[in-house]
């Protein structure tokens, strides 16, 4: 069986491997069987350090999560209804805790049962695609042994990405956009099967499912590890960028802005000098500056976005930058950031 112990101790932070072994030692005291799952395992297999640990508990996460917080100074949040925490740290750790699920799913291949594989199984099969669905465990036995039941470390080795049964884009619409953003982040090839899925279910108009909120949540994500501008053109190319984006022109011109603003932001990255929500607003910023007053407020209401952040982009705009000179987008990022309007 995989081990994660040597990566563990090689590819992450001094604290964050003092924060692992914390938790473990806590789980140990009252016989907790807890997991860390999804993109912290991925990103590790990787060599990639993810501040953001999901973990699965075989046992109550809220309990163990306000365990934690008695030694731990963070913001707990807790959902008593689904059995979810999440717990933030300083320096950027998020621990989000799922109880293992307990409901059956015909398609994973689990009988019913209530041991802790089995659960543990259960709820990675809830995963969007195989490589998320490798866990590690945290437990004192079997620290840092690799559970993989549905060919995760095969799929991440090949650089694949890969959906875990037929139905998985009409039971959760989301899933076409999460592909699309792994496909290009990762770069990794979209397995055949899943590709025909993907297709189809873009065909069938899935996405049309999917409530203006939870779409605005995942494009959010589209702009946050400098691989906008071929998320954008891949949406294009699957004829989904009108259906997100209505009303915008992603011309070449637009094109070329929104290359010279990733740039200067990964320049900017390097130096730790922003936060990577505020991206999000710099592109809309960009994307919305062709825009009529109408058509503004028409994509501000189909977007769902807050408020504030209408009064920023909104803001911003009304400045008339000039992008048709080479520095413009370095005016537009200047000027949002030595007026400091971010919403976050």
């Amino acid at each position: 069986m995989t081990n994660l112990l040597p990566l563990i101790n090689s590819k992450l932070t001094p604290e964050m491997q003092g924060i692992l072994y914390f938790v473990s030692s806590q789980a140990s005291q009252t016989s907790e069987q807890i997991y860390c799952a999804g993109g912290f395992v991925r990103d590790l297999l990787l060599h990639k350090e993810s501040r953001k640990v999901n973990l699965i508990v075989a046992g109550s996460a809220v309990d163990f999560a306000r365990q934690l917080t008695t030694v731990f100074p963070c913001k707990l949040t807790v959902c008593e209804r689904f059995g979810t925490a999440t717990l933030i740290l300083s320096k950027g750790f998020v621990f989000d805790m799922v109880t293992a699920r307990k409901e059956f799913n015909p398609f994973a291949g689990v009988k019913k049962s209530s041991s802790e594989q089995d659960l543990l199984k259960n709820d990675l099969f809830q995963r969007d695609f195989t490589v998320d669905t490798l866990a590690c465990s945290l437990n004192r036995d079997t620290f840092g042994e690799v559970y993989d039941y549905f060919g995760g470390l095969a799929d991440l080795k090949n650089e694949t990405l890969r959906v875990l049964y037929r139905l998985s884009f009409a039971e959760n619409p989301l899933r076409i956009l999460r592909l699309i953003r792994f496909e290009q982040i990762l770069n990794f090839s979209i397995e055949d099967e899943t590709n025909r899925l993907l297709h189809q279910a873009i065909a069938n108009n899935i996405l049309s499912k999917a409530s203006k909120e939870s779409l605005s949540q995942e494009i959010r994500l589209f702009f946050q590890d400098f691989s906008s501008v071929k998320i954008l053109l891949r949406l294009v190319e699957l004829n989904l960028f009108k259906q997100l984006f209505p009303r915008i022109n992603l011309n070449g011109e637009l094109l070329n802005r929104l290359n010279c603003l990733e740039e200067i932001l990964e320049r900017m990255e390097k130096g730790k000098t922003f936060r990577q929500k505020d991206c999000f607003l710099l592109f809309l910023c960009l994307l919305f500056s062709d825009l009529s007053e109408h058509d503004f407020h028409f994509l501000c209401h189909f977007m769902r976005l807050k408020r504030n952040e209408r009064f920023i982009i909104s803001t911003i705009l009304k400045k008339k930058f000039d992008f048709q000179k080479e520095d413009g987008c370095l005016t537009l990022v200047n000027t949002f950031f030595q007026e400091k309007i971010s919403p976050y």
